[in-house]
């Protein structure tokens, strides 16, 4: 990857995007400014009154602090832009990684979880975009750096340094340009930053931030840094010289390299004498004696004819040099021996450019720009620890992105090109796999007029006359329009709109490079697909945006957003996206799923209108008169923060071995809205003995340090800390505690009770709504496969079956009142619903009994909100089978279903309610039955499951929720020939376990 052209790449997004301006305070109101100076006042940049006045305190404060306009940001647990070079500690334990996403994230090792995310301050544009990462020999300090937000407000770069015992976040130094490159000393006490330009190198001592030694006779970027084990330093500059600097700094000796192209990495052999340096464009590697600089040899480099190796590593054992960079398709790995050997196959790695390599025992572990993390083994194995989430954008030409006439329905592959095709239906709300391409869907049109060199050149024409782009800007894709009006150009930055004669309309940046660009409406709306990983839609007529798309691939969770937020997405889509929220530059950001504000901004219908409209605003307008809602846009997000809770780990470590244990937490809110209780949860749920604390008399809970004391069950627990303010919930603060007690014998347990609550509904009092055919049917049979599990898993199993004429609303109100009731702590409560469901104009969902009325729902239909307050109440697991998205059927398949199902799944499996929820159907999609079946293609999947033990997919007698999704779901694929696709969604707080055992 060409470093400069990267480096104008940034400068040019810097450009066209502008600084973002933050509200004026004139324009806020007094509870706005009361929220900004409480924050403000927290973030150490203001000290004056909280008085919900502007004065001329404040406005120094917002000028100079990071903005605290909150950030919509994409959120997968992973990276998805471009990994840096990274930072391993000496036991290769711990992973540090920094990305142009704006976020640092931990890693465990060798396993690569996750351990948590580091928000840095970040700004509008390039402002936050991580450059490198690293992490101290002890594992303590983690620093990064890059394009620093302080730039945005007059300030000169720094690097930030989080100490993670302390749990403090420092911003360091002021440089005269961004860092590329980062090193700790041995012993932690240093830190030397290499510097973009021409401006050298910095050491500063980590403990105070002051300067140590500086070296600014550079002529050139400085990208390779290296301490060896002793304290000296060495650094590789794009000027061609390798240069070592003594314990104090000094410079001790300097050279010139040989290769003639840039030099890019370098690493030290385990013994501290030899050092290693690859290059960009370059496929060599340059072997050095690490006290003299002189060189000794220089690797083998047959086999590749393109691309280059600028990425090297020295394995801890000293027997294996491992090299890579971008040569290779897909992109290699490259073992060498001391000598420079090469050693076997070169091993195919990642589908991009490889950026950083650093040791782990014998292996290399390796961080790419797809992005992906992974490790290579001296037998060239490769293990992927992460991979890619975000679909693939490249080359979205022709069929590999088709769009319908009303740009509601695409057809796009996730990954390059058309590879791995699937359909995306926005009035659908579902994403479907799909070998061909739907009738009614087309691919961009380039013709029209006569535009050479448009993909992939900076230099394109129109009829035979240059197309300015911006200096290396490149051209990546082209749409004309359906009437020859107008032609579009996506390139690595902006959108460029032109008229019938080549002149330019308009231009707009873009969040990543415009592989991919279509029309719809007959020219009226824009799609392009982004390097991102997202789809946006923009508006013809200016470039506006008016609605996103982000795909979580593995998963296939999809969430789509308008700019201001309102939101739709898959069930367990939602949480993809959240809110960035500074604090100081000292502090680490807060982040806010999109959950914390479902209420507001899960809004499909929203969403759905804004194609129609093309205007936000406009659609707003039209949603709410249609749900007969009022405005909600006078209450700003910044003044409805939800509160912030985190659990200090126990000073005597995370083993415990009575039955109580003192949690010490701290406990904000940012916003200042009064807490008023913290619930604590035992792998994810409120049980009998974690009643949390709750204040009754009026007065908020005292924000800062406090401690909880919970009752734990003997065995290992994560126990979850939720702090409420109203109706707003915090983010559960996690930790996981060790037993360490004398372990009770198994057989001396007793097993668990099941309590069923089984409802399924066909035939209504009501004429008005139609009949179906078999959740009687369902209901009765799931119960039977219930109750067959009695004496297995549970000890025992209690039904209570409402079957048509039963299932009346006081009967299912009865029911779930007698489940609440009866199950303890030790229990799991399940509910199973099959019948109609129907969402009201404010797109409330009700479960309708046999005596519903849809013009009395609240008298005659079960809410939401009565399902969600049981399961949520339960002393024990809480698991809910919802199969009621039903609509009478013609044919021999009778379809349940047009009601969308995802906000119902999502709200349900929130983590302050702790539920695990099955559905039928995804979205919109019909829900099927048939009488050959005899049942629904969802009922008939779980029972053959749970019943018939076909979900036992380990084969080891036990069958778990995530197995029983597994089997449910393609099983039912393959029964309705994949019209239908079940979903399962449950709280990262609760982990996997068991629901039956396969009886033989």
């Amino acid at each position: 990857m060409d470093r400069k052209l990267l480096l104008s790449v940034v400068l040019g997004a810097t450009f066209w995007a502008g600084a973002a301006q933050a509200r004026d305070l004139a324009s806020m109101s007094g509870e706005e400014i009361t929220a900004l100076q409480r924050r403000l006042t927290d973030a150490a940049c203001y000290s004056g009154a909280i008085d919900g006045r502007a004065n001329e305190a404040l406005s120094r404060a917002v000028a100079t602090c990071p903005t605290q306009d909150p950030v919509l940001r994409i959120e997968t647990g992973m990276h998805t832009a471009i990994i840096w070079p990274f930072g391993v500690d000496q036991n290769c334990t711990v992973m540090a990684t920094g990305s142009y996403d704006k976020s640092v994230r931990l890693w465990s090792l060798p396993d690569g979880r996750p351990i948590e995310t580091l928000r840095l301050p970040i700004g509008p544009a390039e402002g936050g975009k991580l450059y490198v990462a690293t992490l101290s020999a002890d594992g303590r300090y983690v620093a990064a750096g890059g394009w620093d937000a302080g730039w945005d407000k007059g300030l000169k770069a720094g690097v930030y340094v989080f100490d993670r015992t302390a749990r403090t976040l420092r911003r360091l130094g002021g440089f005269e340009n961004v860092m590329h490159s980062l090193a700790f000393s041995p012993d932690g006490s240093r830190l030397a930053v290499g510097l973009s330009g021409q401006n050298g190198i910095r050491i500063l001592d980590v403990a105070t931030g002051r300067e140590l030694a500086a070296d600014r006779d550079y002529k050139g970027e400085v990208y390779g840094l290296k301490f060896d084990r002793d304290g000296a330093l060495v650094s590789v500059s794009y000027d061609n010289f390798i240069r070592r600097y003594d314990a104090g700094g000094k410079l001790t000796a300097r050279a010139r390299l040989p290769e003639t192209t840039k030099p890019q990495s370098l690493a030290f052999d385990p013994t501290g004498q030899r050092i290693a340096v690859a290059y960009y464009k370059n496929l060599a590697v340059t072997y050095l004696d690490a006290r003299t600089l002189a060189v000794t040899g220089k690797s083998e480099t047959g086999g590749l004819t393109s691309g280059d190796l600028f990425s090297v590593t020295w394995a801890n054992d000293g027997r294996t040099i491992y090299t890579a960079g971008s040569a290779g398709n897909p992109t290699i790995v490259r073992r060498l021996t001391p000598d420079g050997k090469r050693i076997g196959n070169d091993s195919p790695a990642s589908n991009n450019s490889i950026m950083g390599l650093q040791p782990c025992g014998s292996k290399a572990i390796f961080t790419s720009s797809d992005p992906s993390i992974g490790t290579v083994d001296p037998d060239g194995r490769v293990t992927t620890l992460q991979g890619v989430r975000i679909l693939d954008a490249r080359t979205k030409f022709g069929d590999a992105f088709a769009v319908s006439q009303d740009g509601r329905t695409l057809r796009f592959g996730l990954g390059i090109g058309a590879k791995d095709p699937v359909v995306f239906d926005l009035d659908g709300g579902r994403l479907t796999d799909s070998p061909g391409v739907p009738a009614g869907l087309s691919g961009p049109s380039t013709v029209g007029f006569r535009i050479d060199k448009w993909q992939d050149d900076t230099a394109p024409t129109f009829e035979g006359k240059p197309i300015a782009l911006d200096n290396y800007e490149v051209s990546r894709s082209l749409v004309t329009r359906p009437d020859r009006s107008g032609f579009l150009i996506g390139t690595g930055w902006s959108l460029r709109a032109y008229d019938a004669k080549g002149t330019p309309r308009w231009k707009v940046p873009v969040p990543g490079t415009a592989w991919g660009v279509n029309f719809a409406q007959n020219g009226r709306v824009i799609l392009a697909a982004h390097g991102d990983g997202t789809i946006r839609w923009y508006r013809w007529s200016d470039g506006k945006e008016l609605l996103a798309l982000f795909i979580d691939v593995p998963t296939r969770r999809w969430v789509a957003w308008t700019p201001t937020g309102y939101y739709t997405a898959s069930a367990g889509g939602e949480d993809l996206i959240g809110w960035h929220v500074n604090r100081g530059w000292n502090q680490l950001a807060d982040f806010f799923p999109a959950a914390r504000f479902r209420d507001r901004f899960n809004r499909p219908d929203v969403v759905a209108k804004v194609l129609d409209t093309l205007d936000e605003d406009q659609a707003v307008v039209a949603a709410n008169a249609v749900a007969k809602r009022k405005p909600d846009n006078a209450v700003s997000i910044e003044t409805q923060l939800p509160p912030v809770i985190s659990v200090v780990p126990p000073a005597g470590g995370t083993n415990f071995t009575g039955q109580e244990l003192t949690l010490e937490y701290e406990l904000r809110s940012p916003s200042g809205l009064p807490v008023t209780g913290i619930d604590v949860l035992i792998d994810g749920r409120a049980g009998d003995a974690t009643r949390g604390i709750a204040r009754t008399d009026g007065k908020p809970i005292d924000t800062g340090k406090g401690r909880i004391t919970v009752t734990l069950p003997q065995r290992d627990v994560e126990v979850s800390l939720i702090a409420r303010a109203g109706d707003k919930t915090s983010e559960p603060a996690r930790v996981k505690l060790a037993y360490a007690g004398q372990k009770q014998d198994p057989a001396a347990l007793l097993k668990p009770k099941l309590y069923v609550l089984a409802v399924g509904v066909a035939k209504y009092q009501d004429s008005s709504v139609e009949p179906l055919g078999l959740p009687g049917k369902d209901a009765s049979d799931f119960a039977k496969a219930m109750l067959a599990q009695k004496g297995g898993i549970y000890g025992d199993v209690v039904v209570r079956s409402l079957i048509d004429g039963d299932a009346t609303r006081d009967g299912i109100v009865e029911g779930l009142e007698w489940l609440e009731k009866q199950v303890t702590s030790r229990d799991i409560g399940m509910i199973f619903l099959a019948g109609h469901g129907y969402l009201d104009n404010a797109g409330a969902f009700w479960f309708l009994p046999v005596d519903a009325s849809i013009s009395k729902l609240r008298s005659r239909g079960i809410n939401k909100e009565d399902i969600r307050s049981t399961l949520s109440r339960l002393a024990g697991k809480a698991v809910l089978f919802l199969d009621a998205c039903h609509a009478a059927g013609v044919s021999a398949d009778k379809t349940r279903g047009s009601v969308d199902i995802n906000g119902v799944v999502n709200e349900l499996a929130a983590s302050e309610n702790g539920v695990v929820v099955f559905g039928s159907s995804t979205g919109k999609e019909l829900s099927i039955e048939n009488a050959a079946w005899g049942n629904g293609a969802f009922t008939k999947a779980v029972i053959e499951g749970i019943a018939e033990g076909k979900a036992d997919l380990l084969k080891n007698g036990v069958i778990t929720l995530s197995e029983l999704d597994v089997y449910v779901a393609e099983r039912v694929k393959v029964l309705t020939d994949g019209r239908q696709h079940p979903v399962m969604s449950k709280p990262g707080t609760i982990p996997d376990f068991s629901i039956a055992i396969q009886k033989r």
